[in-house]
């Protein structure tokens, strides 16, 4: 059964300039990674919004209402993360991703490649790796973590930071590259 990229991310090959406020974040071009349009998102959720402008972050609202945070580390790599504002839900809890690419291949995984990853899923406090095939048969591996829709704001920030360190550490261990 061939899979299809969740409601969160489409690869494109523009690039933007984006920035965290921190004082040693400085704005940062990467290659583009845009979350997919959903006919049930379109609009940023006020919650993430207020979130985010109470931190002082600065980012960049996607059509489908995700929102694109980058980050510059002091070892100048850099790394995109996509807040969705899409949520789902379990019982009563309302769960919302916070993404990061991390990989495209021509094709599926490497067994090796893949096993590496599962192992290190066991080591994560929050969040998983997870790999999908794009329309082209190219599959996009991203570190993903399903956080409380309600999270405070520092809750969101921690996460955030989990997910952007967390994927640009893979991404150069796989690729030893910066494309994110």
């Amino acid at each position: 059964m061939k899979k299809t990229i969740p409601s969160l991310l489409a690869l494109t090959t523009a690039t933007v300039g984006l920035v965290l406020w921190q004082p040693h974040l400085v704005p940062v071009s990467v290659a583009q990674v845009t979350p997919q349009q959903d006919s049930s998102q379109g609009s940023p959720d006020p919650r993430v919004q207020a979130a985010l402008d109470g931190l002082g972050f600065n980012y960049e609202i996607q059509d489908s209402g995700a929102f694109r945070i980058g980050l510059r580390f002091e070892d100048g790599r850099t790394q995109v993360a996509f807040i969705s504002s899409g949520t789902s839900t379990l019982g009563d809890l309302e769960i919302r991703d916070i993404t990061s690419p991390v990989n495209v291949t021509d094709g599926p995984l490497s067994a090796e490649t893949a096993n590496q990853l599962l192992q290190d899923n066991a080591s994560k406090k929050l969040g998983a790796w997870q790999t999908v095939e794009l329309s082209d048969q190219r599959h996009l591996t991203m570190f993903t973590a399903r956080i409380d829709a309600n999270s405070s704001p520092e809750q969101l920030q921690s996460a955030l930071y989990g997910v952007l360190y967390t994927a640009d550490a893979m991404e150069a261990e796989l690729s030893d590259s910066d494309r994110f």
